[in-house]
């Protein structure tokens, strides 16, 4: 009870530096615990999608951010301890990986939050299929805690950002930054 109460503190506070942020600040890229592969995903963090996107920006229209949220993880969490939420999570991104192609590159973007860089030669619509179609194939996956195991499903939601909407990098990053934001307080 008082690790959730901690964590939703510090998610407030990182909420209220994401509206307090200046533009010089939004340059700078912002350390957190799973930059630089120190997460349970093993994914890069936010640093390392800025740097990845800065090349890409402008120069391909059909560049998308795919923010992918795991819906179900603060649940795991409460009921099963942090440990468990790790592996749901781990076992959750291992999941998108494969289900992506290859090219398309994965980041770790917030506690539940995984960002998905993705270039395609069809439609948004047609995209926003395969995504779906992506997300719902993760199926059931059994976790142990205390000594039992757990069937549990790991429902995904996701929301699609189209690069070329937006005038320039931090533009884009600080949109996906309050939707993922906005997406994790359940609102």
């Amino acid at each position: 009870e008082k690790y959730h109460a901690v964590i939703e503190e510090k998610r407030l506070v990182e909420m209220a530096r994401i509206v307090e942020r200046s533009a010089v600040e939004t340059e700078a890229p912002v350390a957190c615990e799973w930059d630089n592969w120190q997460g349970a995903t093993g994914l890069p963090g936010p640093s390392q999608a800025r740097v990845h996107l800065g090349p890409l920006f402008g120069k391909e229209p059909q560049c998308y951010l795919v923010m992918l949220r795991i819906t179900m993880l603060q649940i795991i969490e409460q009921r099963y301890g942090e440990e468990a939420g790790r592996d749901y999570l781990n076992i959750a991104a291992q999941s998108l990986v494969q289900g992506f192609r290859s090219e398309d590159r994965f980041f770790h973007w917030g506690r539940d939050v995984l960002m998905a860089v993705v270039q395609r030669q069809f439609s948004t619509a047609a995209l926003r299929m395969e995504i779906a179609r992506v997300t719902s194939a993760v199926g059931e996956h059994v976790i142990q805690t205390n000594g039992m195991n757990v069937i549990t499903t790991c429902p995904i939601s996701f929301d699609l950002l189209p690069v070329s909407q937006y005038a320039n990098l931090e533009d884009m990053l600080l949109a996906f930054d309050g939707r993922a934001v906005q997406a994790s307080s359940g609102a």
